[in-house]
């Protein structure tokens, strides 16, 4: 076993798989009875066919519909098709959740219903009304390391804040891992349509396709297709980075709420796509499309994981947790990092307190006061700080990080505020696991995050959540179930649950987030009348950021804490004396 396969732990936890729940095999048509009358009002006429939906929690109503013909046969690896009919001359059942993309299983979710005709997008709406109007949109994109995930995930019923919010709000699948992220070099022609060449990106264009099939039916269901806004988790929030600046997506979307950007991964340059495609396309005994067109669904499968798998093995410059990812192309514009106020679109950004705290406590166990290593949780090793900062984080900074004066193992805790959720110190209880996970969090999220929002036009919103709720995938982390602990995927929940079904204290930063992210979807402002006083971060060269502490209470207003950040002193000097000039980020080094 090498340190290399240590990466496989961390790749599958570091940004964590989520996998769909409650799916059921969709069926074909809608039987020929009362429930396809068209006076039904659950029954929606659209260019492509009438279609079926059925009544949800809250009185709302789902309508589960392809957006593009399945990507199967020949249409394996290319660019998502348009739809042309339902094939069908009855009304099409838009009943039944669709399976999930081809990904691996997972025990957490035990999930065994995927499929590689995937191509599907869930609508939610208020139940129709006289005057109902045309409402505003909320397009989810789910994460999962662009290798696992569903718009079915736990917490992605969009019933209650489409009910409750009058929107319409739809969550969508694409392509995973191999599936949807193929280039190998000779192979690839964006210009192309041949079958024997890709174009690639396949899960940015399956992106892309059901925009604009939500742009092109979404009045049927009271929607504005002119009013849309994309909103993501962690390698969701990734593809909406690459959509912002895409020439083809641009016109699609007016505004975007990133969750939990891995923002240190830039756009994959086209050599390291090809590098990882080829890879996969060795695992296979392949040479050509043809023959790997031919292959089971499986075979591409097994082929896809034991290229995450490899990670790093085959090139530095793959991202550690999305080997598969976007490549910078004409499809995806400039990249984000080089000209992030290019969109000119109002965002918002937000991280967690503890981003890193799922791969932390997943990776390795509890560790003792003064320890300098730790033993892996899946594997009988121990490895040093050294060489765990090394599995994080390539191309020579484990060292510099490792001597960085505001990333030490410090023994005097003046360095930071009494209370700080991460103290790294050496004397402390874990204090190796918390150093690392401050490592990681910031260098993979945070201080990346702000460093392009900082250099945004001057319409970027910053947050960070000081409250969440448990998601499935944490619920056995024991990092993340420390009180006041805020891990990764743990903000998902505050987005789209009822806050009466939660304690009292996390009701009211549910109600905050919500009411600020339906004014957000309306307006472009995340303020309302009861929740005021979120300002843009601000243009600078890192000295301070502002940032809205969504849970953080005081001063006797109702909504949440702005606080003035500094980037040169305390828990955050990294993001200003580290991050990006000293240590560089992946897309600084790679492209």
């Amino acid at each position: 076993m090498t340190l290399l396969n240590t990466l496989i732990c961390l790749a599958c936890s570091f940004i964590t798989c989520i996998h769909p729940c409650d799916a059921a095999p969709l069926l074909p048509t809608c039987s020929s009875n009362t429930q396809c009358s068209s006076s039904n009002p659950l029954q929606v006429n659209l260019p492509l066919g009438p279609v079926l939906g059925t009544s949800t929690s809250y009185s709302a109503q789902r309508f589960t519909l392809p957006y593009a013909q399945p990507p199967v046969g020949p249409l394996r690896f290319a660019s998502p098709q348009p739809l042309t009919s339902f094939n069908t001359s009855r009304v099409y059942d838009a009943t039944h959740l669709p399976p999930a993309c081809m990904q691996s299983p997972d025990s957490r979710y035990n999930i065994d219903n995927v499929s590689e005709d995937c191509l599907y997008l869930n609508i939610y709406r208020p139940a129709p009304s006289s005057g109902s109007g045309s409402k505003p949109v909320l397009v989810w994109l789910h994460g999962g390391s662009f290798i696992s995930g569903s718009a079915t995930a736990p917490g992605l019923d969009g019933s209650y804040l489409a009910s409750q919010n009058n929107v319409v709000v739809v969550t969508i699948q694409y392509r995973l891992g191999m599936f949807g992220f193929f280039s190998p070099s000779g192979s690839t022609d964006e210009a192309s349509t041949s079958r024997e060449k890709v174009q690639g990106n396949q899960g940015v264009r399956d992106a892309i396709q059901a925009l604009q099939f939500i742009k092109s039916n979404i009045a049927a269901f009271d929607g504005n297709p002119n009013a849309v806004t994309l909103a993501g988790q962690s390698s969701g929030a990734h593809l909406i980075r690459s959509l912002l600046n895409s020439p083809s997506a641009s016109p699609l979307f007016a505004r975007a709420i990133l969750h939990s950007d891995p923002a240190n991964f830039g756009t994959q340059t086209l050599t390291t796509s090809h590098g990882v495609s080829q890879f996969a396309m060795e695992q296979t005994g392949c040479s050509d499309l043809a023959c790997l067109r031919a292959l089971s669904a499986e075979e591409v499968l097994d082929a896809s994981s034991a290229t995450a798998q490899a990670g790093q093995g085959i090139d530095e410059a793959v991202a550690v947790s999305e080997v598969f990812r976007p490549f910078l192309s004409s499809l995806t514009g400039s990249a984000f990092e080089a000209s992030p106020g290019a969109s000119g679109k109002p965002i918002i950004l937000t991280n967690v307190e503890n981003e890193a705290g799922s791969t932390v406590g997943q990776m390795i166990l509890p560790t003792s006061p003064g320890a300098d290593s730790a033993q892996l949780r899946a594997y009988p090793i121990s490895l040093t700080r050294d060489q765990l900062l090394e599995q994080m984080f390539s191309g020579g900074r484990a060292s510099a990080l490792s001597s960085a004066a505001k990333y030490g193992m410090k023994t005097n805790t003046s360095a930071y505020p009494p209370g700080a959720r991460v103290q790294p110190y050496s004397n402390a209880n874990d204090g190796l696991r918390r150093n690392l996970e401050t490592i990681l969090a910031q260098g993979m999220f945070t201080c990346p995050t702000w460093f392009n929002a900082l250099r945004h036009s001057s319409n970027a919103f910053i947050a960070l959540f000081e409250r969440g709720i448990t998601y499935p995938s944490n619920a056995g982390n024991d990092y993340c179930n420390e009180e006041g602990r805020i891990c990764h995927e743990d903000d998902i929940q505050l987005v789209f649950t009822d806050p009466n079904k939660v304690a009292a204290e996390v009701a009211r930063t549910v109600r905050e987030v919500q009411a600020r992210w339906i004014a957000f979807v309306r307006s472009g402002n995340p303020n309302t009348s009861r929740y005021r006083g979120w300002t843009t971060a601000g243009r600078n060269t890192g000295v301070s950021a502002k940032v809205m502490r969504l849970g953080m209470y005081g001063g006797g207003s109702e909504g949440s804490m702005l606080d003035t950040i500094s980037l040169q002193a305390g828990q955050y000097a990294g993001c200003g004396q580290v991050w990006g000039g000293e240590i560089k980020f992946d897309w600084q080094m790679y492209g």
